[in-house]
């Protein structure tokens, strides 16, 4: 017996600082045509608090826009692993530690992060994960709620 299962299509898109946003129409416009139903984008810790306490959710607000626009779904990828510069200046003690004790060079360009920050801090310290706890529920906040 089989099931009638949708499959899923779907396309990796907005990994900051890629694509430019004046492709954005255009993309989604095809990736509809093409028979896509999902967009996948990463959200970078990073690029929304750019202060501590301020969000900015509005390259992301303009890319839901969109795939509403073009009756796409978006699935988030949360990327903790790339705080603010602000975060990593007030808490130095909470980077990733290596086996030998020394604490991991943040990295301002690493492959899939772009924006830097990588690869942040150890979530086992309080401090850390109250700080990457509090992205979490404010993009949840932000999107947790919108409606297909």
């Amino acid at each position: 017996m089989t099931a009638n299962i949708e499959p899923i299509m779907g396309i990796m898109y907005l990994r900051p600082p890629n694509p430019p946003e004046e492709y954005w129409e255009s993309d989604f416009k095809r990736i509809a045509e093409m028979g896509f139903s999902t967009i996948r984008t990463w959200l970078f810790w990073r690029s929304v608090e750019p202060e501590q306490g301020i969000w900015d959710f509005s390259a992301h607000d303009q890319l839901f826009a969109l795939a509403q626009k073009h009756s796409l779904t978006v699935l988030i990828t949360l990327v903790v692993e790339a705080p603010p510069e602000w975060a990593l200046k007030l808490l130095p003690d909470s980077l990733l530690v290596k086996p030998d004790g020394s604490n991991f060079e943040i990295v301002q360009n690493q492959g899939s992060v772009a924006l830097g920050g990588y690869p942040g801090f150890c979530l086992d310290e309080p401090k850390a994960k109250e700080l990457a706890t509090k992205f979490i529920a404010a993009t949840a906040k932000q999107y947790g709620k919108i409606q297909h």
